[in-house]
């Protein structure tokens, strides 16, 4: 008899040759998210703790059907069943969809991101297709990992599967730049900023502004730690603003192309079809990924239900109908309100407007009163509603990180202390954002920021698309419920690590480039963290570590990293 391995079909096998791949695959079934094909017997479930395998972690497997009941999808399931019940059904997905994705960057970045095209509407919409081609390929490769691994985690829980060699590098990297760049600095400023702007103060003072931001922040992360019920209540609330200002941007869209006798408008001579393909201002290479970064942070956040898909109530078809149906009614706003800024704000008005664009839109369109003050203030509740989300998902996300145990003080900051909810991981995201906020508000910090969250995200968005092709060859028996094009899969490859290369072509003294460095120096620092952890010292003090779990007060299950000395 062929040896048996993981990843196929094991109902032929013996009980000694399946306990012999278990066991091969020690350091793939501690990451969580272990495959095994069991046959079609719906009695040969698996159970590692009936041999007293993973070191009395007492995982258990539980299965999902892949196909026609003949293969069977192993994972770990218990953790979220019991401590996160599934609660997220089509509308709030969707919500949480465009909530994460509707923030500040439609009224923010389309003024940056003119600028870098040279003030080309051809290159300027260009960018936008591109970037919503790339939301969509990244959104089906993130949902068909989510039908395979239907879990909490996200992309973390997919990098960890695939890449589970050399043990713990990529969990370490990808878990200490996931704590890292969960800051929802920039919504903050720009909800500050829009704040402000309601009440006619459009030059507010550092102070002012840094305060207001901290303010939000602080709200998010309390309203999260001490009830997520209550903070998802509040989520679906803002959510539905935001989907009505959704409604409004595309009426805004259509509405600015009607003739002025209805309109009203006096609308500038931009000549729009004249000099489409006009190049006003240099362009460069990194200039136009430093655009294509912009436009995709507007489009980013699709993959934040994936961090969640284990809350999901029947994952496979909720997120199957919701995630595509509103990145469509997003992309399709988005166009429509970028052509309204280049149809009714003059050239030098856009190009100088920096992130008060939306608000200079909304006067032009209906007046002071209403469109500078009331549309102001609503643009603001929805780069508001964004931190909710961002909040929401950081939180569970750093949970997931320190439940691995590598970085100092895990186990109290992944517990559910004090109100059943992840409030010591919320407020590592808070100490971040205050330090953020902390520094001087220049006109370039929001842009800094985008494209510095922008450009290490693409380098793990390659990682994830490649994975997705490395689990067809390593298991193709897999039949996943939701299938991504592999068109799109290799696009969406492509694309990530082209951006990865822009921002070092071009012109040598680029100011574009520094936001790369400063990620690149930030994800070798992840590696280095990771090198000396578990291999440096073990080497040099001559010990191993083994890895626990320890179950917290909560019920929550931990792993903690104890030392075998040799």
């Amino acid at each position: 008899m062929a040896k048996a391995r993981l990843g196929s079909s094991l109902l032929d096998e013996s009980e000694e040759d399946i306990l012999a791949v278990v066991s091969e695959n020690q350091n793939l079934l501690d990451s969580d998210s272990a495959l095994l094909y069991y046959g079609n017997d719906n009695n040969n479930v698996y159970n590692s703790d009936d041999h007293g395998l993973q070191n009395n972690n007492r995982l258990s497997f539980s299965k999902s059907r892949i196909e026609n009941d003949n293969y069977y999808l192993f994972r770990n399931d218990n953790y979220f069943d019991n401590n996160h019940k599934r609660h997220l059904g089509m509308m709030s997905v969707a919500v949480v969809m465009i909530s994460k994705i509707l923030g500040s960057g439609i009224f923010a970045a389309p003024a940056l991101i003119y600028k870098d095209c040279g003030g080309s509407p051809f290159l300027f919409f260009t960018v936008w297709v591109v970037a919503g081609l790339l939301g969509f390929s990244g959104l089906y490769v993130f949902l068909e990992l989510s039908s395979i691994i239907s879990k909490n985690g996200g992309q973390k829980v997919y990098l960890q599967f695939i890449y589970y060699k050399p043990k713990m590098l990529m969990s370490v990297v990808f878990g200490i730049y996931s704590i890292l760049f969960a800051f929802s600095a920039n919504n903050a400023i720009i909800f500050g900023k829009y704040v402000l702007a309601s009440f006619g103060i459009t030059e507010p003072r550092e102070t002012t502004l840094r305060l207001i931001a901290i303010g939000l922040c602080t709200f998010c992360t309390l309203c999260y730690g001490f009830s997520i019920k209550h903070g998802v209540f509040f989520q679906n609330f803002v959510g539905g603003l935001k989907i009505l200002l959704l409604l409004l941007l595309a009426f805004c869209g259509v509405f600015v192309m009607l003739p002025t006798s209805i309109t009203r408008i006096q609308y500038p001579d931009n000549n729009l079809i004249q000099d489409f393909f006009k190049i006003k201002q240099h362009v460069s290479v990194s200039s136009l990924t430093s655009a294509i970064f912009k436009a995709t942070f507007t489009f980013g956040g699709y993959q934040t239900i994936t961090v969640f898909a284990g809350e999901v109530i029947n994952p496979a078809r909720t997120l199957k109908i919701s995630c595509p149906i509103a990145m469509l009614i997003l992309f399709i706003s988005f166009l429509l309100i970028n052509l309204a800024y280049l149809i009714v704000i003059p050239y030098d008005e856009l190009i100088n407007s920096n992130e008060l664009v939306g608000g200079l839109l909304f006067t032009k369109i209906f007046g002071d009163s209403i469109g500078s003050r009331f549309l102001g203030l609503t643009i603001a509740i929805c780069a508001g509603g964004n931190v909710l989300v961002v909040t929401y998902s950081a939180g569970r996300m750093n949970q997931e990180v320190f439940r691995e145990g590598f970085l100092p003080f895990s186990k109290k900051l992944a517990s559910n202390w004090p109100y059943n909810a992840p409030f010591p991981a919320l407020m590592v995201s808070l100490v971040l954002n205050i330090l953020i906020l902390s520094l001087p508000m220049t006109n370039d910090l929001y842009n800094f920021l985008i494209n510095l969250e922008s450009y290490p995200s693409k380098f793990f968005f390659a990682l994830t698309s490649i994975g997705l092709l490395i689990i067809g060859k390593r298991y193709p028996h897999i039949k996943p419920a939701i299938k991504a094009p592999k068109i799109g899969v290799w696009f969406f490859t492509i694309f990530s690590i082209l951006m990865l290369i822009g921002p070092f072509v071009g012109d040598t003294n680029d100011e574009n480039k520094i936001y790369a460095i400063s990620a690149v120096i930030m994800l070798a620092a992840c590696f280095l963290y990771w090198l000396t952890y578990f291999r440096i010292l073990p080497w040099i003090s001559n010990y191993h570590l083994v890895q626990e779990e320890a179950i917290l007060k909560d019920g929550l299950t931990v792993k903690v990293w104890s030392k075998t000395f040799d």
